[in-house]
């Protein structure tokens, strides 16, 4: 520990950078200096821990995450090595006729395990190659890159001669480099803002303006047990569950009809999905969209057929239903935000069947044009364009216009699940579509992590956010809402309501929307078990 922190007081030696811990954190903690200042005039001290993980969860939360941990892949895999041994891992298909559909899922999994082992053996270190570095920013220029390895010249030379006139030379090259990254950083970012016209989309926009984030973020904050608790807690409350919601045999028809929507899936519908699929992280089997979107063409009919033999037989493989809940620091703020990462193959089903019930409720007229949410070719430009034109439409009669905005609490999390099959079953939708993907929502195991500590709930309520049916389940589950005011305009976008109501009496109009709140809120509490906030009522 007397390796110098402080590079503007020589000598080194006088200067120590100190630790404390307890004698049993110490024997599995290891404490160095960072060999670079990163632009500071101190070097940073690193300190490692090697903590056990405690058995927090039933046996066989453990088992898998005990299984899932000892697979770790890097990112970047070899893909011309992987699609031919994969290809030749799959050859003895006619194994596959003997055994059920979910074996033949393991199977296949398995398969794709042995072949990354092959490639990257468990044992292997996984250090980090120079082909594996992060690149350099987008705004970096070879200005920078000079000026960084002026920098680290100036470094070397004080430390291995700590004289004033080295100290004043790093000093120099320091403010040097400080100066070169921010002018290209400024120069870089003009020229981005230059690129934007009025035709480009939004969206591009923010992804071009994320890339100029700094790469060099803290990792992290590792929460302790009770914290753990306490946000799985506030993630998944404590409640009384109906035994409706509980039942955990939720039965789905194995015999499909031949109804579009209970229809085998194609090849040409598994690669436009997958196509569609950006590199996310994976769920608890590791199997990422980059690993399904190199398969071969007979790898992937290979898939194709295991994913319709589970669709057919009404089968969910247990990976499925598992979901890893990492918690993020929201910026500025004490609370976290919880991120789920579940299976790459679900989502794949998840997305085929989005689609199809999507094109279904389109085509059948199943949703209101007052729905602007979560629909193609609509966005909330649509929504608020009609409110606009019905308030002008109403100063041209010379009426009064009252209108009520509102906001659904918690509004995925509180889908009621038995009554959306219920809603699902009068608009006509399979039993076996419907149960398919119902079962895939409830009940759902969440594995909460950070650092080495764990622990589990169990969820049967609510639709999963980030789940591809989600919205559309969503849309279907409220729209009894639009037959609730018959007197009253009410516009949807999302989670968001909007009730109107125009007359050429004041006291009339506020009446009417009165009762068409009550009406609406009646229908929330009893029959979807929803509730309203953030009310705000504007003449």
């Amino acid at each position: 520990m007397t390796t110098p922190q402080l590079t503007s007081t020589p000598p080194p030696h006088n200067i120590l950078d100190l630790t404390l811990c307890s004698p049993q954190l110490g024997l599995q903690a290891d404490w160095s200096v960072a060999d670079d200042t990163f632009n500071s005039n101190h070097f940073p001290t690193l300190t490692r821990l090697s903590l056990s993980n405690p058995s927090r969860s039933a046996n066989n939360h453990e088992e898998i995450l005990t299984l899932t941990s000892q697979r770790k892949f890097p990112r970047n895999i070899n893909w011309t090595k992987f699609t031919p041994l994969l290809d030749q891992e799959l050859q003895h298909t006619s194994s596959y006729s003997f055994l059920n559909s979910e074996q033949k899922y393991d199977k296949f999994t398995n398969s794709i395990y042995s072949v990354l082992d092959q490639i990257y053996p468990p044992d292997r270190k996984l250090t980090t190659t120079p082909t594996e570095r992060k690149p350099f920013p987008i705004w970096w220029t070879p200005d920078c890159t000079s000026a960084l390895r002026s920098r680290k010249l100036a470094l070397k030379s004080f430390r291995s001669s700590f004289t004033l006139k080295n100290i004043l030379a790093y000093r120099q090259a320091q403010a040097v480099a400080r100066r070169i990254f921010l002018k290209a950083k400024r120069d870089s970012w003009r020229n981005l803002c230059q690129s934007f016209n009025r035709e480009t989309n939004i969206s591009e926009v923010w992804k071009k303006s994320k890339i100029f984030r700094s790469d060099h973020r803290p990792p992290p904050l590792a929460l302790s047990a009770d914290q753990l608790d306490l946000f799985a807690d506030t993630v998944t409350p404590t409640s009384a569950i109906d035994s409706t919601e509980s039942d955990a045999t939720w039965t789905i028809i194995p015999c499909p009809s031949t109804h579009f929507l209970d229809a085998p899936f194609t090849l040409p519908e598994l690669t436009a999905t997958l196509s569609t699929k950006k590199s996310t992280a994976p769920g608890l089997d590791q199997i990422s969209f980059a690993i399904l979107q190199h398969l071969s063409q007979s790898a992937l009919s290979t898939l194709l057929d295991i994913l319709n033999s589970l669709w057919a037989s009404g089968t969910i493989p247990n990976l499925w239903l598992h979901f890893k809940v990492i918690p993020i620091p929201k910026k500025d703020s004490q609370k976290f935000r919880p991120i789920a990462l579940s299976s790459c193959p679900r989502k794949l089903i998840e997305t085929m069947l989005n689609y199809r019930l999507i094109h279904w409720a389109e085509q059948s007229g199943l949703l209101p044009d007052t729905f602007f949410g979560f629909r193609n070719k609509r966005s909330i430009i649509d929504c608020i364009t009609t409110l606009v034109s019905d308030i002008y439409l109403s100063f041209t009669n010379k009426e009064f216009l009252h209108a009520v905005f509102l906001d659904i609490d918690s509004a995925f999390d509180r889908v009621y699940i038995p009554a959306l099959h219920q809603i699902m079953s009068q608009f006509n939708i399979p039993n076996h579509f419907s149960h398919y993907i119902l079962s895939l929502m409830s009940p759902r195991y969440m594995i909460f992590t950070s650092a080495s500590l764990y622990t589990t709930r169990i969820t049967y309520r609510g639709l999963p956010q980030g789940s591809s049916p989600s919205p559309t389940l969503f849309n279907l589950y409220v729209t009894c809402l639009s037959n609730t005011t018959p007197h009253t305009k009410i516009l949807f976008f999302a989670d968001d309501i909007v009730l109107y109501h125009s007359n050429k009496s004041a006291s009339k109009a506020a009446n009417h929307l009165s009762r068409s709140l009550q009406n609406l809120n009646f229908t929330l509490n009893k029959t979807l078990r929803m509730s309203l906030s953030q009310i705000n009522a504007h003449p």
